[in-house]
């Protein structure tokens, strides 16, 4: 009988050329030929004969695996492909045009760096694309050591120079943009921690810990706290999709009472109060970029380039030679050069590449996949939607973060094209995933027993199924 049904499902997989989707293809057929084996025995029908007919109504094994080999063929997403190239391209022909106009000089040269790193960029991405993303899963503490090393020793570096001189990573002492990974990392955690109980969440917290101490002397403060809201968010989903053996309710207070607390006790941070008075409650306060970046929004056009400055002085000046060219004020350009139509055509353009992932997203099967393409995607939109909302001037934060893909270069360009080659290997492979642990409920976070409460933080059955 097992012999049978072992030879028609080798027939089966024989004739799908994805390798990985083998085993979860080979579980639901013969799953399905036990349930309709086992129907038949129930009628009466002899087991040998139960079988052979339960095979026999599964169909032709060369036909059923040619449709399986549709199903489970490796997708590529090309329109998610097409737009990060589209994006470095209009950011590298953005930089050219802008720099002509204001140092009237050819200076294609400049542009040598801009132009390796997007070769590496994508030469990373397409290695990435092929590697298995589920060794997140695997390796998830042996990542996360290795990775909170890097970040450490690098923080180490910048405390203490050697002789005499501090190590500078992109102009500054600073860890590099190391903390944009630390999201799909984090993901690894969680799901390594799948089917524990309460004291897995309280582990999966303290795992941030690390990563923001080592960024506490840095100038990407801000990055590092948008990280932290990206991971919030991955272990709200996460505690909702009952990744967790914990009552919801309780998970959730004991994740975002600890977080509130520790906002609290950030916002009364001397430099942090200040930056919040800068940022929110001083809107027409002198600072000169402020002011520029206001202004350039009342004075853009419906279509074209938008008008001069008028200082309170009297004087007028054109803002692309008033603030320090970085691509971190594009829609400041876009907007200058182009008016309202262009920059809402781009605006639009980037939704839609966002709008596009989150949808892959939310059709993968495994969870493991949807949570991964959630820490990249959740990641470019909380970066994008701080840059756009600071080049109004109206928020106004000195430390910008560059939107994906748009850059000069360096590091964190490489970077960002490293994580959408995860996200595009999520979606290439993802639904031949299969997430092997079901969550069995567990105690009560709280109870009252003969008078006494009893908080089950470490609780003894706590096993997945």
């Amino acid at each position: 009988m097992l012999t049978d049904i072992k030879k028609y499902l080798d027939k089966v997989c024989e004739q799908i050329r994805f390798q990985k989707a083998h085993p979860i293809v080979q579980k639901e057929l013969e799953d399905h030929i036990v349930d309709q084996t086992e129907a038949f025995v129930l009628e009466g029908m002899p087991k040998t004969k139960a079988v052979e007919k339960a095979i026999e109504q599964m169909g032709d094994p060369v036909m059923v695996g040619a449709q399986l080999d549709r199903v489970y063929r490796p997708k590529t997403q090309w329109s998610l492909i097409f737009f990060v190239i589209l994006f470095s391209i209009v950011g590298f022909i953005l930089q050219y045009n802008i720099k002509n106009t204001i140092y009237h000089t050819n200076i294609g040269m400049i542009h040598t760096s801009t132009l390796l790193a997007f070769i590496i960029g994508m030469g990373m991405m397409i290695l990435f694309y092929f590697i298995d993303f589920t060794i997140l899963v695997h390796n998830a503490i042996k990542i996360y050591i290795c990775y909170v090393s890097a970040m450490g020793i690098v923080f180490v570096l910048s405390e203490f120079p050697i002789m005499g001189y501090p190590v500078y990573v992109n102009g500054a002492p600073q860890v590099p943009p190391l903390i944009y990974l630390f999201p799909i990392i984090f993901t690894g955690v969680l799901y390594h921690f799948r089917a524990k109980s309460y004291d897995a969440i309280v582990l999966c917290m303290c795992s941030m810990i690390l990563p923001v101490l080592f960024t506490s002397n840095t100038k990407v403060k801000t990055a590092c706290f948008l990280i932290v809201l990206v991971n919030i968010c991955l272990m709200t989903i996460a505690i909702i999709k009952n990744w967790f053996a914990v009552k919801k309710l309780y998970a959730l207070l004991l994740l975002y009472i600890p977080t509130l607390l520790a906002g609290c006790l950030t916002a009364m941070l001397p430099f942090v109060r200040y930056r919040l008075h800068i940022a929110l409650l001083d809107p027409d306060g002198g600072d000169y970029i402020r002011y520029l970046l206001q202004n350039n929004v009342k004075e853009a056009a419906l279509l074209g380039k938008g008008g001069l400055i008028t200082l309170p002085s009297g004087e007028t000046l054109d803002i692309l030679r008033s603030i320090p060219y970085q691509l971190e004020y594009l829609p400041t350009y876009i907007l200058h050069c182009g008016g309202w139509v262009l920059l809402i055509i781009f605006l639009a353009m980037y939704l839609f590449f966002l709008a596009r992932g989150f949808l892959l997203a939310r059709k993968q099967k495994s969870q493991l996949g949807f949570m991964t393409a959630m820490a990249i995607l959740l990641t470019f939109s909380v970066i994008s939607i701080w840059n756009i909302i600071s080049n109004s001037g109206f928020f106004f934060d000195f430390n910008f973060l560059e939107i994906p893909f748009f850059s000069h270069g360096g590091t964190l360009y490489i970077l960002f094209f490293i994580m959408m080659g995860i996200l595009l290997s999520v979606f290439r492979t993802g639904n031949c995933v299969k997430d092997s642990l079901a969550v069995k409920k567990t105690a009560p976070f709280m109870k009252f027993e003969n008078g006494t409460l009893i908080i089950h933080l470490f609780p003894k059955k706590d096993r997945a199924k």
